[in-house]
Order: C-alpha cells, then sequence, then structure tokens
C-alpha cells in the first residue's frame, strides 16, 4: 500500500535555523536523505547538500532566497507563496510526500504541522500579508455603492444630484485607474516590507528586522495619524 499524503500551511511564517533544523529531525526520522534547492531573487538556483551549508548562505539582499524546496527521497515540501484568486495568496508552505502505511502518514504530517505552526507569523500580520487588490476594489465599490444608493434613496433617480453624462464617467473611469496603480504599487511595497515568508538567513535577518520597523513606523506615522485627523475634521 502507498499513501500519497499532502502538506498545506496558509499563514505567513519565519524560515529559520530553529524551523529548519526541527523539520530537518523529523524527515529524517521517516526518510533517509535531504536535500535543499534555493530560488534566488535574480533568479538562479542553488543546491545545497546539507543545512549546514544553506544555514552558512550569505543571502544577500540581491541575491537573496525567495523559495526554498526541501527534498527528501521522491517527496519535497515547498516554501513559496502560491496563487489565491481573491488573497495575495494561498499557501505559504505545500508538499507532497510517500509513506507505506496510514499511521506513518498521520504522524509524519502532524510532526511536520507542529514545525510550521511553532514559527508561524501573529494572525495581525498574515492578516496584513494576505491583503490583496481585490479586497481594496471591493471596499471602494462598497464605499461607492452605498453612496449612490444613499443618494438616490434621498433624492431619486432624477434628482439634481444623480444627472450623470460623460465628465462624471470619465473622472470616475480614471480614478477607478489610478486606485488600481496605487493599489499595485502599496502591495509591491508591503511584499517588501513584510514577505508572507521571511527567510531569516544570513544577511536577511537585520535586512527583515529592519524593514519592519520600517513598516512600523509608516504605519503609526502616516495611516494612523490620517485616520486620526479625518476623523477630527469631521467631527469639528
Amino acid at each position: 500500500m502507498t499513501i500519497h499524503g499532502k502538506i498545506g500551511f496558509k499563514e505567513a511564517i519565519i524560515v529559520d535555523e530553529k524551523l529548519l533544523k526541527n523539520l530537518e529531525e523529523v524527515i529524517l526520522s521517516f526518510f533517509k536523505k535531504i536535500t535543499y534547492e534555493c530560488k534566488l531573487l535574480n533568479g538562479d538556483y542553488i543546491e545545497f547538500d546539507s543545512l549546514i551549508e544553506l544555514l552558512n548562505y550569505e543571502n544577500s539582499r540581491y541575491r537573496k532566497i525567495v523559495k526554498l524546496k526541501i527534498k527528501f527521497d521522491y517527496n519535497e515540501i515547498i516554501f513559496e507563496p502560491t496563487f489565491s484568486k481573491l488573497n495575495s495568496y494561498q499557501h505559504t508552505v505545500f508538499g507532497v510526500y510517500r509513506v507505506n502505511d496510514s499511521d506513518t502518514s498521520i504522524l509524519f504530517s502532524e510532526k511536520v504541522q507542529r514545525v510550521l505552526e511553532n514559527s508561524r507569523r501573529s494572525k495581525w500580520y498574515t492578516l496584513l500579508t494576505k491583503v490583496s487588490m481585490m479586497h481594496f476594489l471591493i471596499f471602494v465599490l462598497g464605499i461607492s455603492m452605498g453612496s449612490t444608493i444613499f443618494s438616490v434613496m434621498k433624492e431619486g433617480i432624477l434628482g439634481k444630484g444623480n444627472v450623470y453624462t460623460i465628465y462624471p464617467i470619465n473622472i470616475g473611469l480614471t480614478i477607478g485607474i489610478l486606485i488600481i496603480v496605487v493599489s499595485i504599487i502599496l502591495a509591491k511595497c508591503r511584499d517588501m516590507l513584510l514577505p508572507p515568508i521571511s527567510f531569516m538567513i544570513g544577511e536577511q535577518i537585520q535586512e527583515i528586522k529592519r524593514n519592519e520597523d520600517r513598516f512600523s513606523k509608516i504605519f503609526w506615522g502616516v495611516i494612523v495619524a490620517f485616520i486620526i485627523s479625518f476623523i477630527v475634521t469631521k467631527i469639528a
């Protein structure tokens, strides 16, 4: 009997020495050989024959790890955000494995899942990284529809404030395009400062910490300040 199992993890995660050592210990208790393959930011691939080699990699800014594949026998666990129609990503970790009995499958899966959960990010961090352009557009569309419904209920379809011409339609289309462009730019900045998978190896340990500090300053210094000033303006 051969069981084909799957591994999946949907939250933001930190990939560091602790996680990798614990994961290697679990894998080697079930399988014989383990190797590591990394894809870098510049498109290069590196194969490591041991965990020590991987942990000693410099992981510099322009050659940093963006994808990690752990291979063991004919199985693999991959650290890479996967596509999602609604969220920014569906999984941060996914993998497949083959074993000979159901008890081994359950035990292996549970142990791997426990290692991953011990390195997951906080709920707020995961929420921020999962917010996509789709969510932003739904939010904007909801406000627009709410405003239109309120205006129609108050003045009627043919009310003075509800006369639709080419000019406001063009303005609306322009604003919509600008919103899409801005949301894409914000998403790219977010992914740079708060990556769903933090490969905290080598130089990226300090780089990731600096980016988290930058995001915190931007959030509290700009976004919250804007919200407070907006509320004060409405109250005044």
